[in-house]
């Protein structure tokens, strides 16, 4: 599923999440479509993210890695 973010939460999130990183994210579901290049019509659900919290401790391979507020 893709998840958006905008402003400070976007710059967060660029910065602490990883892949296979455990999260928990607020939003609202959007459903949206568009058009193909070759003419067909695609639906998209994504999450437009409010928060993100952090659900693991930031560790990996036993190194501390810094989180979010």
């Amino acid at each position: 599923m893709t998840i958006t973010t905008w402003r400070k939460l976007a710059e967060q999130a660029s910065r602490y999440l990883d892949k296979g990183r455990l999260v928990a994210v607020e939003g609202r579901l959007q459903i949206r479509s568009y058009e193909t290049q070759d003419g067909q019509r695609r639906k998209v659900a994504e999450v437009v993210a409010d928060g993100i919290r952090f659900l693991d401790s930031g560790k990996r391979n036993g190194q501390r890695v810094a989180t979010a507020a």
